[in-house]
């Protein structure tokens, strides 16, 4: 599985994706079309399983929210393997990544808690929807996932440090 930039042509077929209905039940986003935001695809050879996206960024304060989509059936660990890759990409970037998931979603929520995310709080939208707000930070990050990416947590004078790569010991 590759994680690559999102094409015009990936972003066609993200389009065709979000008018499936399921989908659209599962998601609390727009689609990544218009505005700023950066937006990846799960490849499996030439085949795109979904995408991964950050958008609302603010980059005055080096923060964003994201987004992992894969319509075809789940269960194949995709969703853990690119969402891994994803932070870490954006962790290179952005201080702090923020998700907004619908409650329903409980395949997502299980997810953003495997990752590290944590809850910040709901809010229940005029449909009766209830989103769950979840954020983690770069330090989060990796003192959570640092040894699986080659990179380590180094604690400086009681100010927490992000090294790598990471030497064996």
């Amino acid at each position: 599985m590759q994680l690559t930039p999102a094409t015009e042509k990936d972003l066609q077929a993200i389009r065709r994706w979000y008018e499936e209905s399921e989908l659209n039940r599962l998601l609390s986003v727009d689609p990544p079309v218009g505005g700023e935001k950066i937006v990846y695809v799960m490849r499996d050879g030439p085949d795109i399983l979904g995408w991964c996206e950050l958008f609302n960024i603010d980059w005055k304060n080096r923060t964003a929210e994201g987004g992992i989509a894969i319509p075809d059936p789940r269960g194949r660990g995709f969703a853990l393997v690119a969402g891994l890759r994803f932070l870490e990409q954006a962790f290179e970037i952005f201080d702090l990544i923020r998700i907004r998931v619908l409650e329903h979603n409980t395949h997502a929520l299980k997810c953003a808690e495997a990752f590290g995310f944590l809850l910040e709080g709901r809010e229940t939208r005029d449909d009766g929807n209830v989103i769950v707000q979840m954020s983690m930070d770069k330090q989060r990050f990796y003192e959570r996932h640092g040894h699986r990416l080659g990179k380590k947590v180094m604690r400086d004078g009681g100010k927490r440090n992000v090294q790598g790569p990471a030497r064996p010991a």
